[in-house]
């Protein structure tokens, strides 16, 4: 008599993982994870950056690159994406605005934003500084437009708080708005800040005259307003930090600290 043993090898591929067409992230915000095999073990190379969770949906949490990782629990299989493939970024920068004393101003804090449009405004936004014995009035609607007006020339800064659809992350911006007098002799220049961000040892291109920095500003009382690029005055700095700019206006940092330390450079006024 004799037997026959037949043995049989189980082979598995490993899972194929697909982001939802997109592999930027904006800071509290998600993008959908998604793996052939079904429901599994999804995890982050960096959770202080961005997590995920079992369904699959990764949230940013700071700026930053990261990666994610799939494990298929029947197969014990895994698939990672590229290193670094993600990126987090801010989506919604704060707004600047300047209007004269007595005239309503009408804006929008969403301008410039590359927020979904499915953020939300919270339509009670909450004074941080304004004038003594000011009298200002902002109505905030949920797509991000408003209303102002004030009896009195100063700055006011208002804290608004945007979510997305969800409301599970949210996070504070900031509406900054100039008030001068429309006549009288004390004049002087307001001009919107500018961000920009660069990753340790890479290089910024800062453009020149009618760039990146003069993109958002504009003249009230002339027809053209110069900002004179050649010269850059460093405000404040991170420690410990590094900086060059060489006459191409790129700007090079290194030894960075840690990610949020920042630079402010004033252009000087022609």
């Amino acid at each position: 008599m004799y037997f026959l043993f037949l043995q049989y090898d189980s082979y598995f591929d490993n899972p194929v993982i697909s982001s939802s067409g997109v592999f930027d992230i904006c800071l509290s915000n998600a993008i959908q994870l998604s793996s052939n095999t079904g429901p599994g073990l999804w995890s982050s190379s960096n959770a202080e950056t961005a997590w995920v969770d079992t369904h699959g949906r990764a949230y940013g949490l700071a700026p930053g690159k990261v990666s994610f990782a799939f494990t298929d629990p029947q197969s014990a299989c895994s698939s990672f994406f590229e290193f670094q493939a993600f990126e987090v970024y801010s989506c919604i920068d704060p707004d600047f605005n300047v209007t004269f004393s007595g005239v309503q101003l009408t804006g929008n804090a969403a301008t410039n934003d590359d927020a979904l449009s499915t953020c939300i405004f919270n339509t009670q936004p909450v004074l941080i500084t304004a004038p003594l014995g000011a009298q200002g009035q902002l109505t905030v609607h949920s797509d991000g437009s408003y209303l102002f007006m004030s009896n009195k020339a100063g700055q006011y800064i208002y804290m608004l708080s945007v979510c997305p659809a969800d409301q599970l992350l949210c996070q504070n911006v900031m509406l900054n708005v100039h008030v001068v007098e429309a006549y009288g002799y004390d004049q002087y220049a307001v001009s919107n800040t500018d961000f920009v961000s660069v990753y340790q040892g890479d290089s910024l291109l800062i453009s020149s005259e009618g760039g990146v920095l003069g993109a958002n500003d504009k003249c009230v009382s002339h027809s053209d307003c110069l900002l004179d690029y050649q010269i850059l005055s460093v405000v404040n700095s991170a420690t410990k930090t590094s900086i060059t700019l060489d006459p191409s206006f790129f700007l090079s940092q290194t030894q960075f600290r840690r990610i949020g330390s920042g630079y402010f450079f004033l252009p000087h006024l022609q």
